[in-house]
């Protein structure tokens, strides 16, 4: 995936040739990954693997049964990777119910960013987009995003936070607390924009923010994605019926599950990571390579 945040780094360098080259081999980053992660979910169902039914039982859990009800068929799965997965999200691979909102909101980004990143007088643009967007609210936090990195990448407003600590704070405690106000996309999307105003400011230097771990998982977020509902709906599923017909207690039951998930997401992640990004750079660079040819850009 992408190592650097796109706006954060055009607002740095205002260079706007890496957003072309992303918005055109967008799809094909994803396509591997998703359309592997179909395939694979659907495996599991074929082979009995998942256990919808069992967990329901032993868990009373709606959503699960809710889950057990979905097409896992191999046709929806090559649907879903291929196409609908981009347009709807896909139920076969439960944690990708949001991949449409990324997929489709960068691409809204890069044509912002596109269209209105060299303007000097950004904030009106920021302003009216929100009105337009507001109909689409998981729209907005794509807005804010960008609006967040144009402010950090000001030198002047972002000294202004640096130095007047209290301000940083006081975004900081709107960021925690507004999300939390009747639960509205809208105030998730403000509170992501003070987040990484404060984040940006308080932190910039902290040893913490730029640990191997937290690099680490950044670099396989999308991995970790797609691998830990697999993981969650075959390997814990099975073992917390296991340990549960054993007479384990409850809690330590879902002790034991919670690090054998961390655990195999991680591992399997890596894994799913390393036999696909190869995959994925080439088809990447055979796409962009042709489209040169054929538009010089």
């Amino acid at each position: 995936m992408d190592k650097i945040d796109p706006a954060y780094s055009f607002f740095s360098s205002g260079k706007s040739d890496f957003i072309v080259k992303q918005a055109c081999v967008r799809y094909f980053r994803f396509l591997p990954m998703l359309f592997a992660g179909c395939l694979i979910s659907a495996l599991l169902y074929r082979f009995s693997l998942y256990s919808f039914e069992r967990f329901y039982e032993a868990t009373e859990n709606s959503w699960i049964y809710t889950l057990g009800k979905l097409d896992y068929s191999f046709s929806t799965a090559f649907y879903g990777g291929l196409l609908d997965g981009f347009l709807h999200g896909t139920g076969i691979v439960t944690s990708l119910w949001c991949l449409h909102y990324l997929f489709l909101g960068s691409l809204l980004s890069y044509s912002i960013l596109m269209l209105y990143g060299k303007i000097k007088n950004r904030i009106p643009i920021y302003v009216i987009l929100c009105i337009f967007l507001y109909v689409e609210p998981t729209c907005l936090s794509f807005i804010a995003g960008i609006a967040a990195a144009d402010i950090s990448c000001s030198s002047k407003m972002n000294e202004k936070l640096k130095k007047n600590k209290i301000l940083s704070v006081i975004f900081l405690i709107i960021a925690l607390v507004t999300p939390s106000w009747c639960g509205v996309i809208v105030f998730y999307a403000i509170g992501s924009f003070f987040l990484l105003l404060s984040v940006s400011a308080l932190f910039e230097n902290s040893k913490f923010f730029k640990s191997r771990i937290l690099a680490f998982l950044g670099k396989e977020s999308f991995a970790i994605i797609i691998v830990h509902a697999l993981v969650l709906f075959s390997v814990n599923a099975n073992l917390f019926l296991y340990l549960n017909s054993l007479g384990i207690n409850q809690n330590v039951n879902i002790l034991v599950n919670f690090f054998v998930f961390a655990a195999s997401s991680v591992v399997l992640s890596k894994l799913f990571s390393l036999t696909l990004t190869p995959l994925t750079n080439r088809l990447c660079a055979f796409v962009w390579n042709g489209l040169e040819k054929v538009t010089p850009m």
